[in-house]
């Protein structure tokens, strides 16, 4: 199980890039994707509901510009490194996915102010 985390505009409709991306998570485009979107498998789960009441879903249908403060602070209050192991529980990989997230999330309000997340 997994969660996928797509960054919406005002329309509900997922953000394209003018650039493929290569963030990876659980499942992602071998060859990158335009799309403002990052799987997360549900594995860190504990991880973010230490730090957001409900996990990772506290974000869904969230202004992504209202949610960057509390995940660069949730980043910084994460210890570890990823391990070479994707799917290990760690908070190490945790912390390199919320990173990555957060990125996609930062790139993301360049094309539109109003974005939400989407988590399915």
């Amino acid at each position: 199980m997994s969660y996928d985390i797509y960054v919406i505009d005002q329309d509900d409709k997922v953000i394209y890039f003018d650039f493929a991306h290569q963030f990876k998570g659980g499942t992602y485009s071998l060859y990158g994707t335009n799309e403002a979107w990052l799987n997360i498998t549900y594995n860190y789960h504990k991880f973010y509901a230490e730090h957001m009441k409900d996990g990772i879903n506290y974000l869904h249908n969230k202004r992504v510009l209202g949610t960057l403060d509390l995940l660069e602070t949730i980043i910084s209050k994460m210890k570890g490194t990823p391990s070479d192991d994707y799917w290990e529980a760690t908070e190490g990989n945790a912390k390199a996915a919320l990173s990555d997230l957060f990125m996609l999330g930062e790139v993301a309000c360049i094309y539109d102010k109003l974005a939400r997340w989407k988590i399915s």
